[in-house]
Order: C-alpha cells, then structure tokens, then sequence
C-alpha cells in the first residue's frame, strides 16, 4: 500500500469524489451544493497536478529524497523518483545511507524532504553531507491542495511559472 496515498492528485480526486457520492445521497437536498465544491475541487487538484508535471519537465529534476517514504504517491504522479531514507519506520544504517547517497548522486537529486522539524533535526548531517537542501513538508496538512502546492514548490522551486 502506498504510505500517504492522497498526495496523489489522481487518487485524492477519487477519493473526494467518492465522499461527495455519499454526501448527496444523505443529503439530496444539499447535493447541489456538495456537486460544486467537489468540482471546483477536482479543477484545482488537475491544474495542481499539470502544474507539477510541467515543472518537473522544465526543471530536469528527477529525484527528491526523502527521510520518511511519505512522497511517493506524489512523486509516482508527478513523474519523480522518491529516494527514501527511512524503511518500515525504522531509522536508515550506514549500508542504507551509502546506498541513498549513490542513488543521489546518480540522479542528481538536490532536495531532501521531511515531515516536521524533529525529522529535520535527524536528517541534517545527511543532507548536508549528501549536498541537499532540506524541506519542511508535512504530508498531514489540513488543505491537501496546499500541501500539493508546497512539495511542487520545495522539490521544484523555480523551474515552474507562478502557481495557477
């Protein structure tokens, strides 16, 4: 199963279509109302998504990596590779951070995301020695939409035109 699932636009726009669904049939008298803010939100997850997919082609960035598995879904759509450090919640050993530093290398990745700042704490040796600079993204954001927005900007920070 893929961790974090919904920073996938597609999967995201699914699964809000689906709630939307259920709202309108437990309330078909605000059905209309449910109908429009899921459209307008099926809009901006695929103009979010065309967004990323644009910048990450303009950019040339391949790969992020990441402390904790919790990009794939968004890298996966956006057409990324996630070079994650950390396994089944365990911290990485030596012989998983050589391993990431040679993926790094090779892919030219130049961005390391992280969830909170206690995660920032514990991966700062390794960006700095891996030569990357370090994100704060939490994957658990209230608006799904800005979250979107904010691994497009901090993976692809200044290969896209203004968000739309």
């Amino acid at each position: 199963a893929e961790v974090h699932g919904w920073l996938s636009p597609a999967n995201l726009a699914a699964w809000a279509d689906a709630v939307a669904r259920e709202l309108c049939a437990a309330d078909p008298e605000g059905a209309g109302g449910v109908r429009g803010r899921q459209a307008a939100l099926s809009g901006a997850l695929g103009e979010e998504w065309l967004a990323a997919r644009h910048a990450a082609t303009r950019s040339g960035v391949r790969a992020f990596a990441a402390w904790h598995p919790a990009y794939g879904a968004w890298a996966e759509a956006v057409g990324l590779e996630q070079i994650a450090l950390e396994a089944d919640g365990r911290a990485p050993g030596p012989r998983t951070l050589a391993a990431a530093r040679e993926r790094i290398a090779a892919t030219g990745a130049r961005t390391m995301l992280v969830q909170n700042s206690a995660e920032e704490a514990r991966a700062a040796a390794f960006a700095r020695d891996a030569g990357l600079r370090l994100a704060v993204v939490p994957p658990l954001g209230e608006d799904p939409l800005a979250t979107l927005r904010a691994l497009r900007e901090a993976v692809l920070a200044g290969a896209e035109d203004p968000a739309p």
